[in-house]
């Protein structure tokens, strides 16, 4: 940390830091606290309704109640000091209309840059929401990848195998076909997007790696091979080590015991996933 200095900011952009007695115009005294940069957050869900009751209360909320309830978080997420989130599924097209309102100055918020709704397989990784859309086959995800670009998609995000929040799945239950990939992950670089993954084991991700995936969200049960290959590929890991232990969070929520013993059962593995990922050199977004 500096003291002394001034941030010039102008037109809403840094300029320069200069010292205090060269600030031109005006000048804010923050009377001691520190300015950092901003935040991002990687693997955002301002829709988020996890198995439990208060997944079910956000369940509940009709379009109205939903968007004005995204728009609190985003209020919350910009005054802890993000202030740029990556979205990845959101319900019913909300996210969008969201990033409108905040780029309209209409609500305060971080800058979003979003998957719009994830993409799985009937009956896949979070089916029972609204923030998914279920496809099955090629040509299905295909369309399933041009809708999302449609509504204004920044990314895609496919669910390639199970997760922790699926009751009637394990977390190395596959879930997409080789052609179902191929065909979501050549359409979207098509037309300018790169492709996400929700995935748990090192088979599914390494198959999803030499189809062109850009980045692994979870990475649960990967091996040093698969890192490495990950590093070769330049295939991103977003870990987020806090799904698998998170029990205070999910005790407020009410999430059952099934998902919560499958959650926190894997944190182990999943820390050591990432160390191998370290190892490997993978790039890592929080």
């Amino acid at each position: 940390p500096q003291d002394g200095l001034t941030i010039v900011v102008r037109r809403g952009l840094i300029e320069a830091i200069v010292p205090a007695d060269e600030a031109p115009g005006e000048a804010i005294d923050l009377d001691g606290a520190h300015v950092m940069p901003g935040l991002i957050n990687m693997h955002t869900h301002f829709s988020l309704s996890l198995p439990g009751a208060g997944g079910d209360a956000v369940s509940a909320l009709d379009p109205h109640e939903l968007a004005l309830y995204m728009a609190d978080g985003a209020r919350r997420t910009l005054l802890s000091g993000v202030t740029t989130v990556r979205c990845v599924a959101e319900k019913s097209g909300a996210d969008f209309a969201l990033r409108r309102a905040i780029e309209a100055g209409h609500v305060p918020g971080p800058r979003i840059f979003t998957a719009g709704r994830a993409l799985c397989c009937t009956g896949g990784h979070g089916h029972d929401t609204d923030d998914t859309l279920e496809c099955d086959g090629a040509d299905a995800f295909a369309r399933g990848v041009r809708s999302q670009v449609k509504a204004g998609a920044d990314l895609i995000k496919l669910m390639i195998s199970g997760g922790t929040a699926g009751e009637n799945e394990q977390i190395t239950t596959p879930q997409l076909t080789r052609e179902e990939m191929a065909a979501a992950i050549s359409t979207a670089h098509a037309w300018g997007r790169k492709v996400t993954a929700h995935a748990g084991p090192s088979a599914i991700i390494a198959e999803a790696i030499e189809l062109g995936v850009d980045c692994v969200e979870h990475g649960y049960e990967l091996t040093p091979d698969v890192a490495r290959l990950m590093a070769e590929r330049d295939v991103a890991l977003v870990p987020t080590l806090v799904v698998t232990r998170a029990g205070a969070f999910f005790d407020d929520l009410g999430v059952p015991t099934w998902m919560q013993e499958r959650s926190l059962g894997a944190g182990p593995r999943h820390l050591q996933s990432y160390r191998y990922a370290l190892d490997a050199g993978v790039e890592v977004l929080l």
